[in-house]
């Protein structure tokens, strides 16, 4: 009896049947073997990106048991992709066979002409040019580099109604109309002319501002200055919105936080003309008593009281009151900052309440990384961020490569002395192995730095290395080898820095300029006399959404000091590799000794280009070119000549050169992106490699990070 029951039940189910050429509704699957999916009558699209279009509904057809919801909500998907293409007049139906092994769903594309936008005509528009109208239905375009008549796609020309309509109300016509009255496609229907019809209506404007209630003296200029702003110019809805603001701004900053402001319109005398009215109760002016603060479990008091722009006996400021906030904020120790007043006794005190919600301040960083000379590189890194609740940071750091190794520990006060200058601590050790010699490195610095703009930063510090050089495969012994294998360097440095890049890893558009001075000198402790200067500059600009052209333009020189005749290897310049020119491996473009080991110079340059292309959402393919030199551009070796016994000799030599002897570089690269930077593979040619060096041709780049 029950299963008669359930079968007199399974007929009166709707299911998709091949009779009919349409789905009907089944609430089960009607077959375990997978649908197979067909797509016929299409040409602008292939079947895989009409599949795509569609592949939740399609995937929702065979989970929900091939319902025809499902695909009449597909085949409404695949007309939609053709409609966004500016095909007008496209149909897509579709047939599902049951009776086939496997089961067949068939799409069947009706194209249609693709239609372009011939012409716009406007009518009634009087305060607006056409011309002006016309660019808001640009958006679809199509022909090569969007050149060409617009597409006739119905989304965009709605949006392009309702943005004019919006463009009218912003400029005081409230009551404008905006229409599409007639659409004239040609005989072929590959083109239309649209007919907009507008009437613009009264436009209403502001002929005054007035103020009543508690006009304070202190307040009268800032209320002026609303008058004068907003006297004759358009009139909507948010202009009360904007005026009760500022007005409630002006008397915040005044000590009034509990001030009312209530707005009326009227009309004026003549039509479209609206009279503002603004009565503001001022409430009494508020002194800070003192400072509650809750929510903070590791972070002291003091810490979070410095940050404070109001504090007791302070009157309140309601800008002071966001610049509290704002500074509690970007310290990045709270996912939650509230600050609020709370009443006492007196009406005439509150409380400044702190409600914060505190991070984990301790993080444990892992990086691996590949580079073409250093090859495997491993880090790691250990940071507290709010060391001891005082807001500063300590972190511990090593790194090591096949040709590297470093240890690093330092102390960073982002509010060094209970100012806006972070002042940074770092002690390290490092040990490399350059190509022609091997350095060890202990050192010490002080650095401050302050942000003069949300761009633009500057630092100043002074550090302190005592340089072991070893290893020295400099056949023909230079003097540089001979006179100061070990030094200690004590310097003074000075940059100022101009970022404007929208994206640390992969900018597409901004620039990155800096500029810096070092001194070296025997008063500050360093047994080395120089003075280094360096530039650089990398502007990023898009050509498209997908497309990006950097330019990076470095520059440098040492001039030797006081009596030094020479300048160490590891203080030297040197250039080739993979984020320099990248045609030479690491260092071995430039002066070299008689074997071929490269000896640096006190002067180098480096200029490239490169276009980038990104391409399926992580890929990124690059051509670049790279120009670049050291200087002097030979070594006294190669010249056959002895070391430089003068200080002015060795500075000419450099100067002379400066701007000689360029080399390049030319090649191709395919990045893939990840969210700590690109895994970077580079191949570039040398169009003319020199034989008697032992040049190669080309050099290949297996690395992180882009090369600028």
């Amino acid at each position: 009896m029950i299963a008669l029951l359930f079968l007199f039940a399974a007929t009166l189910v709707p299911s998709l049947s091949a009779a009919d050429g349409h789905a009907e509704t089944t609430s089960t699957p009607i077959a375990k073997e997978a649908v197979r999916l067909v797509v016929q009558g299409n040409i602008y699209y292939t079947a895989s990106q009409l599949r795509a279009a569609a592949k939740n509904e399609l995937a929702d057809f065979e989970r929900l048991g091939r319902r025809k919801a499902e695909a009449d909500d597909a085949a409404f998907q695949m007309e939609q992709t053709y409609k966004r293409a500016g095909f007008a007049f496209a149909k897509v139906d579709y047939h599902y066979e049951t009776d086939t092994r496997p089961p067949r769903l068939t799409f069947t594309v009706q194209e249609g002409p693709q239609v372009l936008i011939h012409d716009l005509v406007f009518s009634g528009n009087t305060y607006f040019a056409t011309t002006d109208l016309q660019q808001y239905f640009r958006p679809e375009k199509n022909g090569f580099f969007l050149k060409g008549k617009p597409l006739y796609v119905e989304a965009t020309i709605h949006t392009a109604l309702a943005d004019i309509r919006d463009l009218y109300y912003w400029a005081g016509y409230l009551d404008a109309q905006v229409r599409l009255s007639t659409q004239e496609f040609n005989a072929d229907r590959t083109s239309v002319t649209l007919h907009v019809e507008i009437q613009e209506g009264v436009r209403y404007l502001i002929q005054g501002v007035i103020f009543a209630g508690d006009i304070l003296p202190a307040a009268q200029s800032g209320l002026a200055a609303i008058v004068a702003d907003l006297e004759g110019k358009p009139y909507f809805s948010r202009r009360k919105l904007l005026v009760r603001s500022r007005v409630l701004e002006i008397y915040g900053n005044l000590g009034y936080p509990d001030v009312k402001v209530v707005m009326a319109e009227q009309s004026g005398e003549r039509s479209g003309d609206v009279v503002l009215t603004a009565t503001i109760t001022s409430g009494p002016r508020i002194t800070i008593a003192a400072t509650k603060i809750t929510g903070n479990r590791k972070t002291k008091s003091s810490f979070i009281n410095n940050r404070l722009q109001l504090g007791p006996g302070d009157t309140y400021s309601l800008s002071r009151q966001r610049e509290s906030f704002h500074s509690l904020y970007q310290t990045g120790l709270f996912s939650r900052v509230n600050l609020h007043l709370e009443d006492t006794d007196d009406p005439g005190t509150r409380i400044l309440a702190i409600d914060v919600d505190e991070v984990s301040s301790r993080e444990l960083s892992l990086e691996a990384g590949w580079g073409s000379y250093e090859l495997l590189r491993l880090g790691i890194g250990l940071s507290d961020k709010n060391f001891l609740g005082s807001g500063r940071i300590v972190r511990t750091e090593g790194r090591l490569s096949l040709k590297s190794a470093s240890l690093l520990t330092g102390l960073t006060d982002p509010w060094f002395l209970r100012t806006d200058i972070v002042a940074d601590f770092p002690v390290y050790y490092s040990r490399r192995e350059e190509p022609s010699f091997v350095r060890k490195d202990i050192g010490a610095s002080a650095l401050f730095s302050k942000k003069l703009s949300p761009v633009m930063t500057a630092t100043l510090g002074y550090s302190l290395r005592w340089t072991d050089t070893q290893n020295i495969d400099i056949v023909e012994p230079e003097d540089s080898v001979q006179t100061n294998p070990n030094y200690n360097m004590a310097s003074i440095k000075a940059q100022a820095t101009w970022d404007t890049r929208n994206d640390l890893f992969f900018p597409s558009s901004g620039t990155r300029n800096f500029i810096a001075a070092e001194i070296a000198e025997n008063l500050i402790g360093s047994s080395v006399n120089l003075a280094r200067f360096t530039a650089g500059s990398r502007y990023f600009l898009p050509l498209t959404k997908t497309m990006t052209l950097g330019v990076r333009a470095n520059t440098g020189f040492i001039i030797p000091g006081r009596g030094q005749t020479t300048i160490p290897l590891p203080e030297r310049f040197y250039n080739g590799g993979e984020t320099t020119v990248r045609s030479f491996k690491e260092s071995e473009l430039g002066p070299k000794d008689l074997a071929g080991n490269p000896v640096g110079g006190l002067a180098f340059n480096v200029i490239s280009l490169e276009l980038r292309r990104r391409f399926a959402s992580h890929f990124v393919l690059t051509l670049f070119s790279d120009l670049g030199n050291v200087s002097p551009n030979r070594s006294q070796t190669e010249e056959g000549q002895t070391a430089f016994t003068d200080r002015s000799q060795l500075i000419d030599a450099t100067f002379k050169e400066y701007f000689r002897d360029f080399r390049a570089a030319l090649g191709v690269g395919l990045q893939y992106l990840l969210p700590v930077g690109p895994v970077r593979l580079d191949f570039a040619v040398n169009p003319d490699p020199r034989q008697e060096s032992h040049e190669d041709r080309y050099a290949i780049h297996f690395s992180m990070g882009m090369a600028f």
